[in-house]
Parts: structure tokens; C-alpha cells; sequence
């Protein structure tokens, strides 16, 4: 699969808010950075991102991302995919992003 489907498949898993099945696309040492509009939190390994998963599920409506984007590898063994969305928060759309590191198979 490629790291575009990866990400892609990984996106869908998240958005039906099943903790389990989108923590399976995770390797045990990855590492959730979310950088808030005060204050960034970190979520280091499986068990940390499964509460902020938990604690933050995907809310249709509120949600949205744009096009998913192959940016340059991190090196010649990871990919980068850039996910550049929108969140509904305090009565107003935010941008927002997200990159994924994945490993090639």
C-alpha cells in the first residue's frame, strides 16, 4: 500500500472514531504532537494517543480535511504525507494540518 492509501485508509479508520482499528495503523513509539490554540500538547506511544482518541473523536461537521499531499521523504526509508484541514472551534473554521511519517513496507 502506499503511504497516500495509508494515510488515506488511516483518515477513514479515524473518522468512524473506532480507537482500535486506527491505533493499528500506529507503530508503538509514534508520537502525537497537537498544537492548540494556547498551548501544544505531546502524546508519546499507542496507550497516550488511544485517551486523546478517547477524549477527541471526530465530529462530522466540525471536521474537514483537503487534499492529501506527498511531500518530500523524511529519508529513503519514510514518507511524508501532508494533510491540510479546517476544525470548527469557538464559533469559527481554524486551519489546521497534519503530517505522517510512513515507514515504506
Amino acid at each position: 500500500m502506499s503511504a497516500l492509501d495509508t494515510v488515506k485508509h488511516y483518515i477513514a479508520k479515524r473518522k468512524s472514531n473506532n480507537t482500535d482499528e486506527t491505533l493499528a495503523f500506529l507503530s508503538d513509539d509514534a508520537v502525537f504532537v497537537v498544537n492548540g490554540l494556547m498551548r501544544q500538547s505531546i502524546y508519546n506511544g499507542k496507550e497516550e494517543i488511544r485517551t486523546y482518541l478517547q477524549e477527541n473523536p471526530y465530529q462530522e461537521g466540525y471536521q474537514k480535511e483537503n487534499d492529501i499531499v506527498l511531500q518530500d521523504p523524511v529519508d529513503d526509508e519514510t514518507a511524508a504525507v501532508a494533510v491540510p484541514g479546517e476544525v470548527y472551534k469557538v464559533m469559527a473554521w481554524f486551519s489546521v494540518g497534519a503530517v505522517y511519517h510512513v515507514k515504506n513496507a
